[in-house]
């Protein structure tokens, strides 16, 4: 696979004296690609960032910069606004490998807004792309989504569903009513080992889960919208995106008799209700794989072995969040609904799997935080000319652990 370079798309002030003049004759708009930058002006940069997304620390945009496998390997002016393109692979509609850019970190210092700054970078970026044979763009946007909207991203939904459970230990075992544990009757308990990964376990290039991982977890072709990865990504990327604490994102990897079954990562979630004095705790399903010649040996539905990860995920997360605030109480579970579309067509509303549903609620919420756009007027492909055709809700899955 043909690896393209990141570039960062960087706005620049040359004149200090002039930062709090409005005219933009000052301005100098550049595009730095990765081997253009000196530390010190990528330190520059990471503190740019911290101060307009002041909930966000400064390890997260220096793991960002540095954990990103498919970059290249200055300046002393004041970095004023940036937007950063990530270079991606993308498996759309089941076959077809697209390359897209990825728009992230659009930050203005709170000194130059209100000039347009970064719709402009945002135009740098789309040239770049068009010049380079990129087709696609996409981002990630909640508050800013609108804006975007208005310069021709188009929402794309994601559909997730919420499993809140109320008395996970009911012993009610009528089979009719719990998905559970029909499909836990697929394994061999007393053979499985489900352990937690590290960034460091990832990142070694002699240890045999490293390797494992990407020959046997490659993504199912059944899920659309899946960043296409490679060695590099695993270890790298996905590697630098997980901890051991608690309130970050943890790996875990189940193997049947020494053989590499599936992964998951997860995350917590703490939503603050009024007047709540505690948080409610999800946990959030980020990313899943099955290795697949695993499942068809041992003719395993695949949605038991994802059932299988997210009960482990959750059993593990639960009694480690007992240990450190026993106070906060883990309580409910979201995961793409894609997952489960399998198990219930049209005629069927879709019900528990993870939780006994008879102590259990359900609920399903569309997310509109992704966005995409076609770089140019062409389209992807003869057959597929629009976005709702390549990026279908009832088959689309874009992990969040790739997001950028």
């Amino acid at each position: 696979m043909n690896i393209l370079s990141d570039s960062a798309s960087t706005l620049n002030n040359q004149n200090n004296s002039n930062n709090n003049n409005n005219n933009n004759n000052n301005l100098i708009y550049k595009i730095i690609n990765y081997d253009e930058q000196t530390e010190s002006f990528i330190n520059d940069w990471l503190n740019h960032l911290i101060t307009v997304f002041v909930d966000t620390p400064y390890q997260y945009f220096k793991e960002h910069h540095y954990s990103d496998p498919y970059k290249q390997k200055n300046n002393n002016e004041k970095i004023v606004s940036t937007v950063k393109l990530f270079i991606r692979d993308i498996l759309l509609i089941g076959s077809s490998i697209t390359c897209f850019g990825g728009i992230g970190e659009v930050s203005t210092n709170v000194n130059y807004r209100g000039r347009s700054l970064s719709i402009k970078l945002l135009d740098m970026a789309l040239e770049y792309m068009n010049e380079n044979n990129i087709k696609l763009g996409l981002l990630f946007s909640s508050k800013f989504a609108p804006m975007y909207h208005s310069k021709g991203w188009s929402y794309i939904d994601r559909s997730f569903t919420i499993e809140t459970f109320h008395n996970i230990n009911n012993n009610n075992n009528d089979k009719d009513n719990n998905n559970i544990n029909n499909y836990n009757n697929s394994f061999d308990n007393n053979n499985l080992k489900f352990e937690q990964l590290y960034s460091n376990t990832l990142k070694e290039d002699d240890h045999h889960h490293h390797h494992s991982i990407i020959e046997s977890l490659l993504h199912t072709k059944q899920y659309n919208s899946n960043v296409v990865r490679d060695i590099s990504y695993w270890r790298d990327w996905i590697a630098s995106n997980i901890s051991p604490s608690l309130n970050s994102n943890k790996g875990w990897l189940l193997s049947c008799n020494g053989l590499i079954v599936g992964f998951i990562i997860t995350g917590i979630f703490k939503i603050y209700e009024t007047n709540d004095k505690k948080p409610t705790i999800m946990m959030v399903v980020k990313d899943i794989a099955i290795n697949e010649k695993w499942r068809d040996d041992n003719t395993v539905e695949r949605e038991a072995i994802i059932i299988k990860l997210i009960q482990l995920a959750f059993d593990s997360l639960k009694q480690q969040q007992q240990q450190s605030t026993p106070e906060e109480e883990i309580l409910s579970i979201q995961y793409p609904t894609t997952l489960f579309s399998n198990l219930f067509n049209n005629n069927n509303k879709q019900t528990n799997v993870i939780f006994n549903p008879l102590n259990s609620t359900i609920q399903h919420r569309v997310d509109k935080s992704m966005m995409a756009r076609f770089v140019s007027d062409k389209s992807i492909s003869n057959e597929q000319t629009s976005l709702a055709n390549l990026f279908p809700l009832e088959s689309t899955i874009y992990w969040d652990i790739d997001k950028f």
